[in-house]
């Protein structure tokens, strides 16, 4: 049977959310091989998901965008994704 996972990341360049989510799913992929790991981002988080910050795609069977209000704080995109 197939389990899934579900992550929640709102994220920028300065702080240390992605790398946390990034160990999380690489373990979470190493010891569930078989698992369905699926991370929720709003958008402003999906656009820094590219050259260093791209690693994540590779642990990860799906990344979706989840579309959040304009004006929330991280923390208030972080709960309404939630």
């Amino acid at each position: 049977m197939e389990t899934k996972f579900v992550y929640v990341l709102v994220s920028s360049e300065t702080d240390i959310y992605y790398e946390q989510c990034l160990l999380s799913a690489y373990t979470l992929r190493h010891y569930n091989n078989d698992s369905h790991i699926i991370v929720l981002v709003d958008q402003a988080t999906c656009d820094t998901l590219n050259k260093k910050r791209s690693e994540l795609q590779q642990y990860v069977d799906e990344i979706n965008v989840i579309e959040t209000p304009v004006g929330y704080k991280p923390v208030e995109r972080s709960r309404f994704i939630k």
